[in-house]
């Protein structure tokens, strides 16, 4: 409603293999955006979209965090919403309704450095709440925190604002084929 209005906010960092620094912003635009510092951090690159891989289709997502984690083997999990805001009778990005299922990414660096350096997989389905009917709980915002440990992965995240729960990160999805 407010053109030119930038929402670009609660940024994800991770480092690179390569020492470079990679951003992840979330947006009011049904879309992610990245930018990357090569002089840990002092300044950035200008933001584009997040796509797939680059040059192909964008990762949509609606105005909720975008949780970038690295993982120890160097392969990158990106949770996120998997649409542009209208899922679930969403109205677009600003939509809380859109903020369900949860969807990941496996990412890996690439030798682009002029451009995006992870590319991602297709999504896997995470976890959804179904959109219940108590209140907020049809947002599944992403304020969760992913781990390993002894061997194994955990998300924490909090359901619908009001409540910490964990989840093990089942073996589909980090023992997958494509990784």
């Amino acid at each position: 409603n407010e053109p030119g209005y930038s929402a670009a906010m609660e940024p994800t960092i991770q480092n690179l293999d390569d020492g470079r620094i990679i951003c992840l912003l979330r947006t009011m635009t049904g879309n992610i955006y990245y930018c990357v510092s090569s002089d840990s951090g002092e300044t950035w690159t200008e933001p584009k979209i997040l796509h797939h891989v680059p040059g192909g289709p964008p990762i949509l997502h609606p105005n909720s965090p975008c949780v970038l984690t690295k993982m120890t083997c160097g392969l990158y999990l990106l949770f996120h919403h998997n649409n542009d805001g209208t899922a679930n009778g969403g109205s677009g990005p600003e939509d809380s309704k859109s903020r369900r299922p949860v969807w990941v990414s496996i990412g890996r660096e690439i030798d682009n450095p002029n451009g995006q350096p992870i590319t991602f997989d297709t999504p896997k389905e995470f976890y959804d709440n179904g959109g219940e009917s108590r209140p907020y709980a049809g947002s599944l915002a992403l304020y969760g925190s992913f781990f390993e440990y002894g061997g194994s992965y955990y998300w924490w995240y909090p359901d619908a604002m009001r409540f910490l729960l964990g989840k093990i990160v089942p073996d589909n999805i980090t023992n997958s084929p494509s990784l």
